[in-house]
C-alpha cells in the first residue's frame, strides 16, 4: 500500500499520511495508518531514529531535544540566542559529565 511506503521511505508520522490520503480523495484516519504499518511485513526493514547525543543511559533524540532546546525549555544555555543555543547546551553537558 502506498501509505505504508510514505511512511517508511519518507519518515512521515501517521496524520502526515493521513493528510496526504486526505488530499487525494481517501479519507482514513491516522490510526488506520498505524495499523497498516504495524501488520505490514517491510516495516521489519525500518531503522528506529538514533541521535548522536547517546551518552550512557540518556538519549536524546535529535529533532524534539534540540526543539525544546531552541525554545529555552530546559535549563541549558539559556543565556545564548537561540541560533546557537543547541551547540552551548550540548558543550555545557560535556563539561558537565
Amino acid at each position: 500500500m502506498v501509505a505504508v511506503r510514505w511512511y517508511l521511505r519518507y519518515g512521515l508520522s501517521w496524520r502526515n499520511v493521513e493528510e496526504l490520503l486526505v488530499e487525494r480523495g481517501v479519507e482514513v484516519d491516522h490510526v488506520t495508518v498505524f495499523r497498516w504499518v504495524q501488520r505490514s511485513p517491510a516495516t521489519g526493514r525500518r531503522r528506529p531514529v538514533r541521535s548522536p547525543y547517546t551518552r550512557g543511559q540518556v538519549v536524546c533524540r535529535s529533532d524534539v531535544c534540540q526543539g525544546n532546546l531552541r525554545r529555552g525549555h530546559y535549563e541549558l544555555a539559556v543565556d545564548a540566542p537561540p541560533a546557537v543555543r543547541v551547540a552551548v547546551a550540548f558543550t555545557e553537558v560535556a563539561k558537565a559529565t
